[in-house]
C-alpha cells in the first residue's frame, strides 16, 4: 500500500528585505533566528476560528512526521506540523503561526482539516544579517 501524500501548509513568499523597517510581532526567538508575525491580528483571529472538537477521536488515524495537524497547547488549538513522533505517545509539533515547538500528548493532536491547511501561515522565520547573533535579541 502506498503512503498517503502529505499536504503542506501554504507559506508566504519569503521577502528579501535589506536595509528597511519591517513591522510585526516577534512571536518566538531561537538562537540564530526569530519568527515574525507580519499580521498578528490575523493570526489571533485564525486561532479563534480553528475548529474546536473533541481531540479524542474514536478511530485515531496514523500520524506521520511532516503532517499538518492542530494541537491543543495551553488550552487553545493551534495549527502545526509534526516534527517528530516520540516515544510513549508524544508528538513534537512546531506551531506554524507562532514558530515555537511543544511536545504534546497524542490525544491533544488531530489531523488538520483542508480549510485549516489552505490558510497561509502566520509566522515567517527571519534572520538579521550582519548582526552579532548572541546579542541581537537585546535590541528587540
Amino acid at each position: 500500500m502506498a503512503a498517503a501524500e502529505i499536504i503542506n501548509y501554504k507559506f508566504p513568499e519569503p521577502p528579501n528585505l535589506v536595509n528597511c523597517v519591517v513591522r510585526g510581532l516577534v512571536s518566538h526567538i531561537e538562537t540564530d533566528c526569530f519568527w515574525l508575525q507580519m499580521e498578528p491580528d490575523k493570526v489571533a483571529r485564525l486561532t479563534l476560528c480553528t475548529k474546536e472538537e473533541n481531540m479524542r477521536q474514536c478511530e485515531v488515524p496514523q500520524l506521520e512526521e511532516g503532517e499538518c495537524v492542530v494541537g491543543r497547547w495551553e488550552g487553545d488549538l493551534y495549527r502545526g506540523v509534526i516534527i517528530k513522533i516520540l516515544e510513549e505517545g508524544e508528538i513534537l509539533v512546531r506551531f506554524v503561526d507562532w514558530g515555537n515547538m511543544a511536545t504534546l500528548a497524542r490525544d491533544m493532536v488531530r489531523k488538520a482539516y483542508m480549510e485549516e491547511v489552505e490558510t497561509v501561515v502566520g509566522a515567517v522565520k527571519c534572520k538579521l544579517l550582519g548582526r552579532d547573533l548572541l546579542a541581537w535579541t537585546e535590541n528587540l
